[in-house]
């Protein structure tokens, strides 16, 4: 069953934590993963019946969700969406081109992340200024995510080829407590081109989901002070 959920600003989520729930298909969909292996068949055909849902939320028909060149998702020209799935979720984020200019999902199972994985996710500034402890749990994971959902709505704004150490997080003052709440906020900043973007984070059940919306109107390029 896909759920709906209308987050202000325009923006429409519709996520299942269903492996196969695929509804309606196209065979241009069906035929980009005949011949792949059942569980990315799922995946892909279940995110795509998300964003059919999302985006018949605000007002479009049915339409395949085909990867473009660059293969990410092509949407209709007034729309910008994201995708993502892990395991336990698929996700879908969809907003009219009016309401902004971009956005990014991304979803990770709620756990930590290898050691080794770590430091190439966290520079040592990250690392410095956040900590160890923090870190090694499921902050870590956090870092993560808020990067993949970044560089998903900064590839939509022409920002492209980017490494994790090209983008610094810094997480608000409830995200860096010993304790994860179950939500927060964070904002992700592009080091070389000080391009900055706000995003927000929630634990839902087993399953961490990150979002970034790049509003209309373009934030300052770097953060005040």
């Amino acid at each position: 069953m896909i759920t709906l959920q209308r987050c202000g600003n325009g923006v429409v989520l519709a996520f299942t934590d269903a492996e196969w729930d695929v509804g309606d298909v196209f065979e241009e969909e069906v035929a980009l993963v005949r011949d792949a292996v059942p569980s990315r068949r799922a995946e892909f055909l279940t995110v795509r019946h998300c964003a059919r849902q999302a985006l018949h939320a605000i007002g479009h028909g049915r339409r395949a969700i085909l990867p473009g060149s660059d293969r990410a998702p092509m949407w209709p020209d007034d729309v910008h969406g994201s995708l993502t799935h892990c395991h336990g979720m698929r996700a879908a984020a969809v907003v009219s081109a009016d309401h902004a200019r971009s956005v990014g999902l991304d979803a990770e199972p709620w756990e930590p992340i290898p050691g080794d994985i770590l430091d190439l996710v966290a520079s040592p500034e990250e690392q410095d200024r956040l900590g160890a402890r923090f870190l090694s749990g499921v902050g870590g994971r956090l870092i993560f995510s808020a990067k993949e959902a970044a560089f998903k709505a900064m590839h939509t704004l022409g920002t492209t080829a980017m490494e994790p150490h090209e983008l610094f997080v810094d997480l608000d003052a409830a995200s860096i407590a010993v304790d994860l709440s179950s939500n927060g906020s964070f904002v992700v900043t592009h080091v070389d081109t000080g391009l900055r973007v706000c995003g927000v984070w929630d634990q839902r059940s087993d399953t961490l989901m990150t979002f970034v919306r790049v509003p209309a109107e373009p934030l300052p390029s770097r953060i005040a002070g």
